[in-house]
């Protein structure tokens, strides 16, 4: 089932990678982490969340990093991330932002009743 989340397509030497934020995606990466992605997005993101957070993206779709062990994997994302970091980076930000619901949105599920637009 696909929820329908926001995908930032990558290539990065050669490979095509995705970027999309689900919770699938940030379980995985807080549990090799310890990182509690909802509540320390805001903060600066430490190489160590980096990398985490891109191994969980792109395990699903590449291979190569689904068969090595997770320690494994997640050190040849960091060799990825070394050559092209603002570039993932900035998927990063947008499939995350476009990943989250709207205040208006959020207003909704838990009032019904409530406006869906400001009154003036």
């Amino acid at each position: 089932m696909d929820a329908g989340f926001y995908e930032v397509p990558l290539v990065l030497d050669g490979v095509d990678r995705t970027m999309r934020i689900d919770f699938n995606v940030l379980c995985d990466a807080e549990r090799v982490s310890g990182i509690n992605y909802l509540m320390d997005w805001d903060r600066q993101i430490s190489g160590n969340g980096l990398r985490a957070l891109c191994w969980a993206c792109w395990k699903r779709n590449d291979p190569r990093l689904a068969v090595l062990p997770v320690e494994q994997a997640i050190d040849q994302v960091g060799l990825i991330l070394g050559k092209h970091a603002a570039t993932v980076l900035a998927a990063l930000t947008e499939a995350w932002l476009a990943s989250m619901p709207d205040a208006e949105e959020v207003a909704r599920e838990s009032d019904p009743t409530a406006p869906t637009t400001p009154a003036h």
